[in-house]
């Protein structure tokens, strides 16, 4: 067989990121898709997986071999699962029921160790470059929220959405228990304050009122609809302002 790519070659090749499941919300890899992707790469090896069972003390483990080989060099590598007991799962009407059967149990646990031994064959983090990006980004944000004075920051919020993004960030970083009296007090202070009109109703009154004095084109309003809320009170005020200094001109 000729050797189209070096092993160096075929190791980039392999790095794959994990794949998003439609039973499942999260992301994974597992031996199959790491295989499906080998099979699409004109790369001249080979795959070959074998398994065999090791006892350690009272455990049993499915040791899985995975061999990349092109006719001159064979590339090695080992993966280990451990072959439990078949999970059960308890009936909500009572009763207790065995996830699958057990060669479908071994089947699973043998994927398993076949996953990590294609990984370490072919060089496969096991976390991929933007979740290891992530976790670095948590610990940051963890770091940093420790200079931050939360209780303080819940004091001086101006809208219920304001304490309630701070008080979800203390939380995330483990502080949600210092925070949760100044939370508590400042939620019952928006309760007895009177609810003001949002930004959003204003535009829409002003609009309605500057429609019923003024009348102006369709498209002006357009324009105010199409606006920020905050940005299209300020242009109505402009507005205003400018007809009302064109009434005193027209009035001399």
């Amino acid at each position: 067989m000729a050797n189209k790519m070096t092993f160096n070659e075929l190791q980039n090749k392999m790095n794959i990121k994990k794949q998003k499941g439609q039973a499942v919300s999260y992301s994974y890899r597992s031996a199959e898709q790491i295989l499906e992707h080998f099979k699409t790469l004109d790369s001249g090896w080979e795959v070959i997986l074998t398994d065999d069972i090791d006892g350690y003390g009272d455990k049993l483990f499915i040791r899985s071999y995975a061999i990349a080989r092109n006719g001159e060099v064979d590339r090695e590598a080992v993966g280990f699962a451990e072959l439990s007991d078949v999970p059960i799962l308890k009936l909500k009407a009572g009763g207790e029921k065995k996830q699958m059967s057990e060669p479908q149990w071994t089947g699973a646990v043998s994927s398993y160790a076949r996953k990590y031994a294609l990984q370490g064959l072919f060089g496969i983090a096991d976390i991929d470059v933007d979740e290891l990006e992530l976790q670095q980004e948590i610990v940051h944000k963890k770091e940093e929220a420790k200079t931050r004075d939360f209780v303080s920051e819940i004091k001086k919020a101006k809208t219920k959405a304001a304490v309630i993004k701070i008080a979800k960030e203390a939380k995330e970083v483990g502080m949600g228990r210092d925070i949760l009296a100044a939370y508590t007090e400042k939620m019952k202070e928006f309760e007895k304050a009177p609810i003001a009109e949002s930004i959003e109703v204003q535009v829409e009154k002003n609009i309605e009122w500057v429609n019923k004095h003024y009348k102006p084109e369709i498209d002006l309003i357009k324009s105010w609809q199409a606006m920020a809320p905050d940005n299209a009170l300020d242009a109505i005020k402009e507005y205003v302002e400018a007809m009302k200094l064109a009434e005193k001109e027209a009035a001399k």
